[in-house]
Parts: C-alpha cells; structure tokens; sequence
C-alpha cells in the first residue's frame, strides 16, 4: 500500500541553473556585477552558489559564495555573499566615493585618492527591501603593498604604503597597521573612526622622523626656515564628519631632539638638547588657527594664507585667559634676553619673508609688554626690565624701563 505525506508536509524540490556572463544588479544604489559566472543550486532552503566569479569595475571578484536563506514558512530577506577581491586601488575609493558608504563617512573620502594594485575580501548581506533601515551590511578587507596614497585637502603625500586597510559597517574605516614613506622618511601609522548617530571621526595616527626643510616645505609657516635637522615625532590627523562637526584638524607632539632652533636664548636650542613640543593646526575655509607650546613659549595664532592676522603670543603659563584673535599680543616674562640677538633674529625672519602679518591687522592691534629678569643691550646689563613696544607701519616702537634708565627706541 503507498502511503502519501500529510498535506502540511511540504513536499521538497530543488533545481541547477548555470549563469555565464551575465550582469547583475542587486541593489539600485551599488554598483552592478558584471561578467558574472556561477552555478546556483536552488531548493526549498534558498539558494546556495559557491565558487563563482565576476567584476566591480575593473576588480576581480572570486571565488564568490552566494546563500539565500528561505524560512519555514516565511520569506526570505536578505542575501549574504562573500569573495576574494583583487584590482586596482582607484576601485577601492570608488566604493568609498560612489555607494552608500559616502553617506556613513560623510563623503570624507572625495578628495582621496592611490595608486597601484590591491587584494582582500569583502561580504556583504544585501536586503532585498530597499529603503529605511534595510541598508547593506558591508565588510571590505583589504592589504596594499607599495601604493601611493594622496589626501589633496591636506597636501599629503604617503608613498610605499604597506598594511591593511578595511571598512566595515559598524566600527567605519579602520587600519590597525601601516607603513609608508612621507616627507621622503619612513613612518607607521594606524586608522580609527568614531561612528555616533550622525556624526563621526576618523583620526590617522602617525609615527616617524621628519626634516625640518621638508615640514617648512609643506606647511609654509615661515617661522620653521629657522629649524634645522631631524627629530622623531607622533602625529594625529582627525578628520571629523557629520552634523555640527569640527573642522579637520592635525596634531603633532616631539622632544625635539635632533633638531637646531635658531632662536635667540631662551627659545634657541642645539641639536642634543630636549625641548618638549606640542602643535595643533584648525583647518577652514577662512584660514587656520595654530596653537603651539614650545617650553616655556605658548602661541594661538589665527592666519589666512600663511600670513598671521591675530593671536597672542605668550612666555610662560596661560591661567583662564581668553585668546582675541582681532589683534596681536605678545606678553609674558623672560628671565634672560639680549638685545641684539633678538633684532638680528628679526631682520633675519623678514629676510626669508617680506610680511608675516597680514595686512589686515593695523598698527593699533599688534602689542607687546614683557618683563625681563635681565637684558644685555649692546654690553649694558640692565635687570627688572619691562618692555612695552607697538607696531608702527614700518617698525617696532619700544618703552624700556627699570628702576635706573627708562628709553624709548624705533
């Protein structure tokens, strides 16, 4: 006797379907397969393909694996696929630039751009409804091996980069290591993003050894023509994204050892002498704002295509006072300082550039007031000295007082 199934028992089935270049676009918001090659099994399951092979762009896409999930008595949601990629760089900044992803960095990425090859791995589950919050979950892994990496905002060059890089929905761009070549020295770095709710960072972390020439070349802050040699440092360049974001920023901390400053005393330094320093540079579409501490001297500048347009410059320490960048001022207190090696100092710095200060401030908004232990004015040792000076169009006025000798001098 032949028995059949209860009508709640489903009957099963399954089928083979070979595809050969065919195209294929699975979501409206990526970019389409092509070239696509694949044997799917179909049954009451879902779909399952394995070791298939196609392009994005120009990269290679291989052996792919590909499952639809078909719950009992449900429908499916989603697809999940996985492969090997291999191609050229340029293609992994499209996928930053020109999918979905642009949205979740805020587009950081459209002024990046490399050159050679690269290989890694990518999944993704894909969602068959579009809209909302069925977007695709992505995971791009990734190894460069001597690229050329180029961030144009920045000016920024990274040559012979090696290491990984990977994008990943939920912890954003990431590299736990790279190394590379810039200012023509080797460093290592490493990329972390912070991802919120509409908002983020991603910070590149950096640690090497630079020639002053070549940081002077690059910044174009003239003040750094009077540095001389090479000197270890660390470096973080954060690059916020998002509602209400920050501008981009770049940090950079050394001991400055390695390093000549020719700065009169107490600022100048030799090449095996330590000198802690600490810089911060504020990008915007209105200029900079810098904020450097080295030893004892502490700076917030504000400038507008390297030229200074206010600020104040201090000796010594800042306790809660505010910073007006609609004038210059330069305060503090010095316990040693000599004449003449601060005006050859001077005449040497507008040397190298005819106008620090832009012309924007006027001669009523540059000031200066410093007290000074000691002062060697041409071989006269003067002690208690306080200096007062203001910016006239062409040169600098300057009260010098103590209790024997008060002087005014152009």
């Amino acid at each position: 006797m032949i028995r059949r199934p209860p009508r709640s028992t489903p009957l099963y089935s399954s089928a083979a379907s070979d595809v050969y270049k065919r195209q294929l676009k699975y979501h409206p918001e990526w970019p389409m397969l092509t070239d696509l090659n694949a044997l799917l099994h179909i049954n009451n399951g879902g779909l399952v393909s394995s070791n298939g092979n196609a392009k994005i762009f120009s990269t290679d896409l291989t052996k792919i694996n590909a499952v639809i999930r078909n719950p009992y008595g449900g429908q499916a949601k989603s697809i999940s696929v996985s492969a090997d990629i291999e191609g050229m760089l340029i293609d992994g900044f499209r996928i930053l630039k020109e999918t979905p992803v642009k949205d979740k960095i805020m587009n950081i990425s459209r002024h990046w751009s490399g050159t050679g090859n690269l290989i890694g791995t990518v999944e993704f589950e894909i969602p068959f409804a579009v809209g909302g919050a069925n977007e695709i979950y992505t995971n791009i892994s990734v190894f460069l091996e001597n690229n050329n990496l180029n961030f144009a905002d920045q000016n920024l060059d990274i040559k012979r980069v090696n290491g990984n890089l990977q994008y990943e929905t939920h912890s954003g761009l990431t590299s736990s290591q790279f190394v590379g070549v810039l200012f023509g020295e080797e460093v290592s770095g490493s990329i972390a993003t912070e991802l919120g709710n509409h908002s983020g960072a991603v910070a590149i972390d950096l640690m090497g050894k630079v020639e002053a020439s070549k940081l002077y070349e690059w910044s174009g802050q003239d003040i750094l023509s009077r540095f001389y040699g090479k000197s270890s440092y660390s470096a973080s360049l954060t690059i916020p994204f998002g509602l209400d974001s920050e501008n981009i920023y770049f940090e950079a901390w050394s001991n400055l050892t390695g390093l000549e400053l020719g700065f009169p005393d107490p600022i100048g330094k030799s090449k095996k002498e330590e000198r802690s320093l600490y810089y911060r540079q504020d990008f915007s579409e209105s200029g900079s704002k810098i904020n450097f501490r080295l030893g004892q001297l502490i700076a917030y500048l504000a400038t507008h295509k390297g030229l200074v347009t206010g600020g104040r410059v201090h000796f010594g320490s800042i306790q809660g006072s505010e910073v007006s960048y609609d004038s210059l001022l330069v305060t503090g207190a010095l316990d040693y300082a000599n004449y003449e090696d601060w005006y050859n100092f001077f005449l040497d710095i507008e040397n190298v550039s005819s106008q620090l200060f832009s012309p924007g401030i006027s001669e009523n908004n540059q000031f200066l007031s410093i007290d000074l232990g000691t002062v060697n004015f041409y071989s006269l040792p003067l002690s208690g000295v306080s200096v007062h000076a203001k910016r006239l169009s062409n040169a600098w006025r300057a009260f010098i007082s103590n209790e024997n000798v008060t002087g005014e001098f152009i």
